[in-house]
């Protein structure tokens, strides 16, 4: 379900999960600390909304994003490859905006 409502961007068997976190945890832990505190803070800040709006901004992103004139749009992000390893995902901001 979260796959089909774009809440994950990939979802992996149980027997795969173990390993991918350990793997992004070993990532993650390399990365400069002060930068990734920064980025994290600059992020918060500019997208956060409060707690008391995040369901109706929830609700109108769903009444939004699932209209049928979308459809096709995401159809074809998932023909080619939206929450995969590879494909769209690999560039998924250029991918999306190329969409018609």
């Amino acid at each position: 379900m979260a796959a089909e409502c774009c809440y994950v961007n990939r979802v992996l068997p149980e027997s795969e999960l173990d390993d991918f976190v350990y793997a992004l945890d070993n990532r993650i832990a390399g990365f400069d600390k002060v930068a990734v505190s920064e980025t994290k803070a600059l992020v918060d800040a500019s997208t956060r909304i409060p707690d008391e709006e995040f369901g109706s901004a929830l609700s109108a992103y769903f009444r939004t994003a699932g209209r049928p004139e979308n459809e096709h749009r995401a159809r074809r992000l998932f023909e080619r490859g939206l929450q995969k390893p590879h494909g769209v995902e690999l560039d998924l901001g250029k991918r999306v905006a190329e969409q018609s």
